[in-house]
C-alpha cells in the first residue's frame, strides 16, 4: 500500500512540473553623442538583422539620455544585464566610441524587443 502511496505522489507531483526553456538573447549598444558639445548621448542598438537603428520615442524622434547609465538603466528595466563592455577608436571625431554587449534570458524570440522600438 505504502509503495502504491508512494508512487501515485510521483506521478501527481510529475505531472505539475513543465520544464521551461530559456535561451540568451544578445543585443548591441553603441553609445553616440546627442549633439556637439553636448553631454547627451544616443543609443544606436543591434539586436540582430531585423532589429537594427535607433532607441526613438512614442512620437517617431530619436530617444536622447543623459548618459551612458541612464541608456543601461533603461535596458536594465527591459530585463538586459551587460555582459561586456569596450571602446572603439573613432577616426573622424578623434574620439572613442563605446559599446555595450547586453544579454537576457528569454523563452520566445519574440521577447527580445519588448519595450524597444527601433527605427532603421
Amino acid at each position: 500500500m505504502r509503495k502504491l502511496l508512494l508512487l501515485l505522489i510521483i506521478i501527481l507531483a510529475s505531472l505539475n512540473v513543465t520544464a521551461q526553456t530559456t535561451h540568451a538573447a544578445y543585443c548591441e549598444v553603441v553609445v553616440h553623442n546627442a549633439a556637439l558639445f553636448s553631454q547627451k548621448v544616443s543609443a544606436f542598438v543591434d539586436a540582430g538583422t531585423e532589429k537594427r537603428g535607433y532607441i526613438i520615442n512614442e512620437d517617431g524622434s530619436k530617444k536622447i539620455f543623459n548618459s551612458p547609465v541612464d541608456i543601461l538603466n533603461f535596458f536594465g528595466k527591459l530585463g538586459w544585464s551587460v555582459s561586456q563592455n569596450y571602446f572603439t577608436p573613432d577616426s573622424k571625431e578623434k574620439d572613442n566610441i563605446l559599446h555595450f554587449l547586453l544579454t537576457k534570458q528569454v523563452e520566445h524570440d519574440e521577447e527580445v524587443f519588448v519595450g524597444l522600438k527601433i527605427k532603421k
